[in-house]
């Protein structure tokens, strides 16, 4: 039974790996003999002296890459039955099993490699090529055979009667192999119904469909059987299938892969739908196209999450651009992003004059100590400050007031701080206003007080004056007097008001 005295052949061009590999082969099979090659061209003529159960094959590889020599292994009569199972860490993307296939592989692997799996998969290709082996010599026994018992049936009709059992007994063990393919197929169906991208089969004349993954159901809304037999027009609008078909026959010309990078496509139950495709031709056995394979990724959440990365940002850059204060954001002490408002406080006309600069150039020499101790404080707690008022430093070296409210953040991976910034000059110069024309307010009021409490004693003075002159007994020299002193009240009168 394949499995009790394996002889595998390992071609990787690390010497590590082959190490690590021939030890867990040896603990699975103890009876196994593992030859060992650090390049295709050694593995190529290991192959052939040896005749390995299994040939165990790294993908990426100088010189000779591992699908160029499975190529040349296939090619060659003496090695073509032996089964190639690859193993890589690098190259595991679904393009690389595709290319693994055609170059006529028959398992992929990729590392890590679960060490079940991969003695399965051992297990299943010594079968494999014993089951080629079989069918090989048995070729060649029947048409031994068939020459004998001719010549046999000519002398006794017993010789040909034996010879129809024996070909019996043949025809049942060519069965079973057939059905140790088809188990090979089986396995190759299901890797390719469990891909999560939707792979399609063109027929290369009509373009028509002849083979769908699971994926492609769940993408397009339609049942395998609604899509098979059918062509781009008879499932898409005319437009994208123009577009289809155009992208295949330009795959078909050039006999190589084809990467669409986005396409749009209506689905039937999921509607417009962005694919990342990729097509390349499937030949046949004389190198000319046969059909036309196709692999495509649905990328329309991730486009839709890039818009709207892009809406955001573009919406964040125009309301800091348009803040009417100051944004800047600063590192290991240094600016190293402004706004315009920014720039228009400190009297600088371009960025480029102001990045780079250390902070304490737009502060003045004697809040320049605190504003580093709390730079070098909120960086190592994460936690700024709420509010600052210092006095800043414009380019023109004059000293104005500046209100300071920072937030530490990270930019561009590093720890920062984002301050937002206004010049207070306006605003004290307005509130000192004030206060100057709340103090007139207040004297303004005083002075209307005592106006108002002594034109009310200038009156009871006039009153008396002008009574006591009614008096006809006064003498002249009193009226006269009185006279003068209602006049001097009257003028004091109008003086008030």
């Amino acid at each position: 039974m394949p499995g009790d005295n394996l002889r595998i052949l390992a071609i990787d061009d690390n010497q590590d790996n082959l190490i690590s590999l021939k030890a867990v082969l040896k603990d699975a099979f103890p009876d196994i003999e593992v030859f060992a090659a650090l390049d295709g061209a050694a593995g190529i003529e290991l192959a052939v002296k040896e005749n390995p159960d299994v040939i165990l094959l790294d993908v990426v590889m100088p010189g000779m890459d591992g699908f160029e020599t499975c190529r040349k292994l296939k090619s060659l009569r003496t090695a073509q039955h032996i089964p190639v199972l690859f193993l890589t860490a690098v190259r595991s993307d679904t393009r690389s099993r595709i290319e693994a296939i055609q170059a006529g592989g028959e398992g992929f692997l990729a590392k890590p490699i679960d060490e079940a799996e991969l003695i399965a998969q051992i297990r299943a290709m010594a079968k494999i090529k014993q089951a080629n082996e079989f069918r090989r010599d048995e070729k060649i026994r029947l048409a031994t055979l068939v020459a004998e018992r001719t010549r046999e049936l000519e002398d006794s009709r017993s010789a040909a009667l034996k010879l129809l059992e024996e070909l019996r007994e043949e025809n049942e063990a060519r069965r079973k192999t057939e059905e140790a393919l088809k188990q090979s197929e089986i396995f190759l169906h299901q890797i390719v119904e469990n891909i999560p991208d939707m792979i399609f089969v063109k027929e290369i004349e009509s373009l028509r469909f002849v083979g769908f993954n699971r994926a492609s159901e769940r993408l397009l809304g339609y049942s395998r059987n609604e899509l098979l037999g059918k062509n781009d027009y008879d499932l898409f609008p005319r437009e994208q299938a123009d577009f289809f078909t155009a992208k295949d026959r330009e795959v078909i010309a050039g006999g190589k892969l084809l990467e669409i990078l986005e396409e749009k496509i209506d689905t039937k139950g999921n509607g417009e739908r962005i694919l990342h495709t990729k097509k390349l031709p499937i030949l046949d056995a004389n190198g000319a196209p046969q059909f036309l394979l196709g692999i495509s990724e649905d990328i329309t959440q991730r486009k839709r999450l890039e818009e709207s990365l892009q809406l955001s940002e573009a919406i964040n850059r125009m309301l800091i651009e348009e803040a009417p204060i100051g944004v800047g954001v600063l590192q290991g002490e240094g600016v190293v992003f402004v706004n315009p408002a920014f720039l228009e406080i400190f009297g600088y006309e371009s960025q480029e004059e102001i990045i780079g600069r250390p902070i304490q150039d737009l502060i003045s020499p004697d809040d320049r100590e605190t504003v580093t101790r709390k730079i070098h404080s909120s960086l190592h707690s994460r936690k700024a400050p709420a509010n600052l008022e210092l006095r800043g430093l414009k380019k023109s070296g004059r000293h104005f007031d500046l209100s300071v409210w920072p937030r530490v953040i990270n930019y561009r991976g590093n720890p920062a701080i984002l301050v937002f910034c206004s010049d207070l000059t306006e605003q004290k110069t307005m509130i000192e206003q004030l206060r100057q024309a709340q103090k007139m307010e207040a004297v303004g009021t005083l002075a209307g007080g005592v106006a108002h409490d002594f034109n009310n004693l200038l009156q009871v003075v006039l009153g008396y004056a002008e009574f006591i002159q009614m008096n006809d007994m006064l003498e002249k020299t009193d009226l006269k007097s009185l006279k003068t002193i209602s006049a001097a009240a009257t003028r004091g009168a109008e003086l008030v008001q």
